[in-house]
């Protein structure tokens, strides 16, 4: 399931398809899928509508009904019910309402982060099935991982496509990883696509953390934007550590088995942040006799999602980004007094290196700065 947030268009109600796509990394999802809900003459979007997923809807009413003071509701989507709406053409669709969480920013920038150690569920429909389609994937993609067996068959299950899929990225070795962004010039998108497949270890999720800060900067900002961009990045860190202590106190999440779902990182020119839980498309309650504790990695049948894991690594990640930031800010201000700018600059390159690859080193304590 896509992303819950709506980056506005001045022109049309319906939400620009790539801004929403990009950002979830759902490319296939076709236009349409989320739109914005605009009442009466009112030009805010207040809410948005979702194409109606069964389960998803069914989680979010189980929350509502079941939930209604834990303490993770006030990081997850407000939800406004499941309603129909007829299109120009006559056909009824049915939609799940849910609030716009870029309410309230300024020319925001938007960052999906997967969370947990995998994406399949322990039991999806055609899971154990041999798919030809499959084997061929995996052929192109992740060759290695066939065995003469596979070669032979000319088939593989689900399971083993999205497994190795899942260890050849960040999911594997982070528990977490960041599927796209949206709100930047294309330019930036193209960069940021560009990277982000080479995510693999803390220090890659590091420096595309200190970009993002970095971007979501104005240009014409009065403060210096290292200082703006270290804001950011500290604010959500203090965000994600937020909602993973909410997590750990939360009865929703410790009944529940989270596969699939996302951080959104919010930040605006201005400087301001937010982080919001969201996509639980295929989030499902766990039997009364089945604990989990989020904070391992899976083996079939466990049903452990590892969400804390990824929570855990990406508040790593994020703080490492603001150290590199906070330096930056400093190594600003030698330059204003005196330092000779290309020796700067290439201490700086090499700091930012060495930041990132300590913010995963054990007893790291990130750099800190005075931000307004």
């Amino acid at each position: 399931a896509p992303l819950v947030a709506v980056i506005p268009s001045p022109n049309t109600p319906m939400v620009s398809a790539r801004n929403v796509l990009v950002a979830a990394g759902h490319a296939a999802v076709q236009p349409g899928h989320i739109r914005a809900e605009h009442k009466g003459g009112d030009a805010e979007c207040l809410t948005i509508l979702k194409t109606l997923d069964e389960n998803e809807d069914k989680v979010y009413r189980s929350l509502s009904k079941n939930y209604p003071a834990d303490a993770i509701v006030d990081y997850i989507p407000s939800y406004g019910g499941a309603i129909e709406k007829t299109d120009e053409t006559g056909c009824s669709h049915s939609y799940i309402r849910l609030s716009n969480l870029l309410q309230g920013f300024e020319n925001p920038k938007v960052m999906d982060v997967k969370l947990g150690v995998r994406t399949f569920l322990d039991v999806e429909e055609g899971y154990s099935k041999g798919r030809h389609d499959l084997y061929t994937r995996m052929a192109q993609l992740y060759p290695e991982e066939l065995t003469a067996a596979d070669h032979e068959l000319g088939t593989i299950t689900k399971r083993r496509f999205m497994a190795a899929r899942d260890a050849h990225t960040s999911i594997g070795s982070l528990g977490f990883r960041i599927e796209g962004v949206a709100g930047m010039a294309d330019e930036h998108v193209a960069a940021v696509e560009a990277f982000l497949p080479k995510v693999q270890s803390g220090e890659d999720a590091c420096k595309a953390f200190h970009d993002f800060a970095v971007s979501a900067v104005d240009v014409n900002v009065a403060a210096p934007r290292a200082l703006v961009a270290a804001s950011i990045a500290q604010g959500l860190t203090r965000q994600v550590q937020g909602i993973l202590s909410a997590m750990k106190r939360s009865a929703f999440v410790q009944d529940h088995e989270f596969i699939g779902t996302s951080l959104l990182l919010i930040a605006d020119s201005r400087g301001h942040t937010g982080v919001f839980w969201i996509d639980f498309g295929k989030t499902v309650p766990l039997d009364e006799n089945t604990q989990i504790k989020h904070d391992k990695v899976w083996n079939p049948g466990s049903h452990e999602d590892g969400l804390f894991i990824g929570m855990e690594r990406l508040a790593v990640a994020l703080q490492g980004a603001s150290g590199v930031l906070c330096e930056e800010v400093l190594s600003t201000s030698i330059l204003r007094s005196g330092l000779s700018t290309c020796s700067a600059i290439a201490g700086l390159s090499s700091l930012s290196s060495l930041r990132c690859r300590s913010a995963f080193q054990p007893n790291f304590v990130g750099a800190t700065c005075t931000v307004p």
